[in-house]
């Protein structure tokens, strides 16, 4: 007999998506789930949408678990509710506007047992109206997991098939409020568990680009998560005893998190007030950036910000 596997979904104001999601999650071939659903205080009819289609599927009904977070906590808290209540051998995560293939689940668990892995995950079809564009989740055995997970080579929780048990550490979970880099955060302290990770080679994820994300760009908020997220990543890190051996990945990987952001904040004001998070890094690290991001480096050292003014308005002309 196969194991339970459940299937942990976040919902939160998704109403023109979450059909289509709901809809690929009862169809799967794999017939022993269960699918817990966590309600973040929608505002639209995200969850009228939800029991509406789950009622089209009578025979899946008795596996089918919605709670509420009585108030909006964030996706981070709500992807910890959603393994907390869920009972299954193995955790699928799922984000509420992406879908998947009927045979994902099957796929998942045959390719792990069939390669005897600890975890596996598949190739994603990242999704817009535009184009599908594959991205590749590389397979690891076990000696490089962790380094992969720190260079966030391993992009996604969502859409892997994951260990129950491995979730028993509180500390896995992504704290309330760090609703960027959350799945970062967990992946890290995953692989800290050294697991063979064995990917699938069939795009069974479909992860939907929303139109404009890049074209917006990164706020304050994002860097403020992203300082509290190396905050506790280090702290965890020096508990474990693997700050030291991997001290230079983790000093060139701040220099690139936090260049990378300011190339998409847009807001030259913001630039000036976070400038100076992980100089230290920055400086020291810089040669292992990219050209264009070494170049980025340059300018925030410098403070030359009518240059990144520039250099805002060629992106936009081509992202147009």
């Amino acid at each position: 007999m196969n194991p339970l596997i459940s299937i942990c979904v976040p919902v939160y104001n998704v109403a023109p998506y979450i059909e289509r999601c709901v809809r690929s999650l009862m169809e799967q071939h794999y017939e022993a789930l269960e699918f817990i659903f966590i309600d973040d205080c929608s505002t639209d009819s995200s969850i009228a949408i939800l029991k509406r289609t789950i009622a089209a599927y009578p025979t899946r009904l008795e596996q089918v678990h919605i709670y509420s977070n009585g108030c909006n906590k964030g996706l981070a808290y709500s992807r910890r509710e959603s393994i907390i209540h869920a009972t299954g051998q193995y955790i699928v995560c799922v984000d509420a506007d992406d879908w998947v293939d009927a045979d994902m689940v099957a796929e998942l668990y045959q390719k792990m047992q069939d390669k005897n892995a600890d975890i596996t995950t598949c190739v994603y079809a990242k999704e817009s109206t535009k184009q599908s564009k594959l991205i590749i989740q590389p397979s690891f055995e076990v000696e490089h997991s962790f380094e992969a997970a720190l260079l966030d080579n391993i992009f996604f929780l969502a859409g892997k098939l994951i260990p129950r048990d491995y979730f028993k550490d509180e500390r896995i979970f992504a704290p309330e409020g760090l609703n960027y880099l959350e799945d970062r955060y967990t992946i890290i302290r995953l692989m800290g568990k050294s697991p063979k990770v064995v990917t699938s080679p069939n795009a069974i994820y479909h992860y939907l680009i929303h139109e404009g994300s890049v074209s917006q760009g990164k706020q304050a908020y994002h860097i403020k998560c992203l300082i509290r997220y190396w905050q506790k990543t280090e702290e965890w890190l020096r508990d474990q005893n693997l700050y030291e051996p991997y001290a230079a990945l983790i000093g060139y990987k701040k220099a690139d998190d936090i260049i990378s952001l300011l190339l998409y904040v847009h807001d030259n004001a913001i630039r000036r007030q976070y400038a100076d998070v992980f100089s230290e890094e920055q400086q020291r690290y810089a040669k292992q950036l990219t050209r264009g991001k070494r170049f980025m480096a340059f300018l925030i050292r410098h403070r030359l910000y009518v240059l990144m003014r520039l250099l805002d308005f060629i992106n936009y002309l081509r992202e147009k």
